[in-house]
């Protein structure tokens, strides 16, 4: 329980441009994650994901 409380307190700090910005700090040549995906796959639809997972 205090690990899971220590992560929302973290998280409390996260916002939408943070995340954008470290989306973007990574090699754009990068190979494709673990899921196949490519940066610019998902950078198509980085304004609708990223909304989305700070409501989570």
């Amino acid at each position: 329980m205090a690990r899971q409380t220590g992560m929302m307190l973290f998280l409390h700090h996260v916002d939408a441009t943070m995340l954008e910005t470290v989306f973007y700090a990574p090699k754009r040549a990068a190979v494709p994650g673990v899921d196949g995906m490519t940066w610019r796959a998902y950078e198509q639809d980085l304004n609708l994901v990223l909304p989305h997972f700070l409501l989570q």
